[in-house]
C-alpha cells in the first residue's frame, strides 16, 4: 500500500540485478518492479518494488524521481534482456518520460536515490511525427551500443522511433528512418502503437516488439 495514492499506472519490466552491490544486505533487491504512482494533490512518483525469488514482493518504496517523472524503464542487456546492465562504477541506468515531453537519464547504485536527470531524447517539434516523446525501453549490445525504442506522440496519433547512443547518459541519435512503426504499417490500429518493450531471441536472430495501442484500440496489446 502507497500512502495517499490514486493510481498505478506504467511500470517496467520486472527485472534480475544479481550486481547489485547491496545484495549482500539487502538480498530482497535480486528483482525490481519501478512503477509510476500518482500521489493524491503530489503528481506523480516514481516508486520501486523488490523482490527475493521474482514472486514474493516488497510495499513499493518512493524513490526520489518525484518531479512527475512517469513510465520508467531499467537499461538492460540485449539478449538477457530482464538482466540489468551496471557499469563499471556499480551503477544502474533508469529512464523515465518527464512532464515537458523528453525522455530522461537517471543513475542510481542502489535504485532508490538517482542524480540530477539528463534530457536525451526530445520532441521533433511541432507537427513532427514525434512531437512529443515518451515510453522508453533500452538495451545494451555486446558491442556496448545503447539502444532505445521510444514513443513519438502527436495529439491524435503514437508510434514508434529507435535511437542509439555510446554511452547510457547519450547523446541519443534517432534513426534517419524513424519511425520504425507506425499505426499506418498495420491495418486494425487505427492510431496508436506504443513500445512497451523488446526481446531479443538469440538462437532465431530475430527481435520481438512488445507493444499496445490505446487512443482507439482499448489498450490493445500485441
Amino acid at each position: 500500500d502507497i500512502a495517499d495514492c490514486t493510481s498505478l499506472r506504467e511500470h517496467s519490466d520486472v527485472v534480475y540485478d544479481p550486481d547489485d552491490p547491496n545484495l549482500g544486505t539487502y538480498p530482497e533487491r535480486l528483482y525490481k518492479c519501478y512503477v509510476t504512482a500518482t500521489i493524491d494533490g503530489e503528481g506523480d512518483r516514481i516508486h520501486v518494488a523488490f523482490s527475493a525469488d521474482g514472486a514474493s514482493w516488497s510495499t513499493p518504496v518512493e524513490t526520489d524521481l518525484t518531479l512527475n517523472y512517469q513510465d520508467p524503464a531499467v537499461c538492460t542487456v540485449f539478449g538477457d534482456d530482464r538482466r540489468v546492465w551496471r557499469d563499471g562504477d556499480g551503477d544502474m541506468h533508469v529512464y523515465t518520460e518527464g512532464a515537458s515531453g523528453a525522455v530522461r537519464h537517471h543513475s542510481s547504485a542502489d535504485g532508490i536515490t538517482f542524480g540530477s536527470p539528463t534530457a536525451v531524447i526530445s520532441g521533433g517539434g511541432t507537427g513532427i511525427w514525434d512531437q512529443g516523446v515518451g515510453s522508453p525501453s533500452v538495451r545494451r549490445t555486446t558491442a556496448g551500443v545503447f539502444v532505445m525504442v521510444y514513443a513519438g506522440i502527436l495529439p491524435a496519433v503514437e508510434g514508434a522511433g529507435a535511437a542509439t547512443a555510446s554511452a547510457p547518459e547519450g547523446p541519443f541519435t534517432k534513426n534517419a528512418g524513424n519511425p520504425i512503426w507506425y499505426p499506418d504499417d498495420e491495418a486494425n490500429i487505427d492510431n496508436s502503437i506504443v513500445v512497451d518493450s523488446f526481446y531479443l531471441d538469440a538462437d532465431a536472430g530475430v527481435v520481438y516488439f512488445l507493444a499496445h495501442s490505446g487512443k482507439a484500440n482499448a489498450d490493445t496489446v500485441f
